[in-house]
């Protein structure tokens, strides 16, 4: 890790700090940092990257089952791993980061009831639907990967990215998103997908794909189906990107 501040539980320094038997005149010592460094974070709740490491490794070394992300409590932490997920696990997503989510997480995507892509559902449910909806539309161009761009408020990160989508043999062109993540707690309790709604259309409606859209494998045909059906009743009317 480097040397930029971020946000830890200090209550977990604290409860580990306690197990092991150490003061915080000890944990600063075997760490290698003056005790007003301890104070700080049990207080404060803020350490550099190295700091962290260091006295995860001082921890460990006196017996602590710990781990460097037990200490952290960082809103933009918990969006870059599920950003990396995302992208990595694609439609699985919910599979491998399941622990990022609260209870309550509630999803919203793009668009209105005539968008193939959006769903009325709201919590995982409805992600999972949008995922199952988007991953069997598209798949990325494996050759361009999402490279987000991280803009960090109170609770809250958007990750700003480009999709590239391949379908029936075809590329599109860059496609921006933007997901705003509401954090609290360092859970993500809110996720809003927005993206370039009417790029995404004229791409759904190339009449190159709609000629190959039957070549699709059968699971994926239906869906494919539904949405040209729903994106020709819509040509008429411009579908705005924000």
């Amino acid at each position: 890790m480097d040397h930029t501040s971020y946000r830890i539980r200090a209550d977990r320094l604290r409860t580990l700090r306690a197990k092991v038997g150490l003061s915080q005149t000890a944990l600063a010592a075997v760490a290698g940092y003056s005790s007003r460094l301890i104070r700080k974070a049990e207080s404060v709740g803020r350490l550099s990257g190295a700091a962290i490491e260091d006295i995860v490794q001082a921890l460990r070394e006196r017996g602590a089952d710990v781990q460097t992300g037990d200490l952290l409590f960082d809103e933009l932490l918990t969006c870059k791993r599920f950003m990396e997920s995302f992208e990595k696990h694609a439609a699985a997503v919910l599979h491998h980061c399941a622990e990022l989510l609260a209870d309550n997480f509630t999803f919203r995507s793009a668009g209105n009831s005539c968008h193939p892509l959006f769903v009325a559902e709201t919590g995982k449910e409805g992600f999972q639907v949008w995922l199952d909806r988007f991953f069997g539309l598209f798949t990325r161009d494996p050759g361009h990967p999402l490279s987000p761009r991280y803009l960090v408020a109170d609770h809250g990160v958007t990750a700003r990215f480009d999709e590239i989508l391949i379908r029936c043999g075809q590329t599109s062109p860059r496609i921006w998103v933007n997901f705003h993540f509401e954090i609290r707690g360092g859970l993500i309790h809110r996720l809003e997908n927005q993206y370039d709604t009417q790029a995404m259309i004229d791409f759904l409606n190339d009449d190159s794909l709609k000629d190959s859209a039957t070549q699709l494998r059968q699971p994926f045909r239906h869906i494919v189906h539904e949405s040209i059906i729903r994106v020709d009743q819509i040509l008429p009317v411009r579908i705005d990107g924000a």
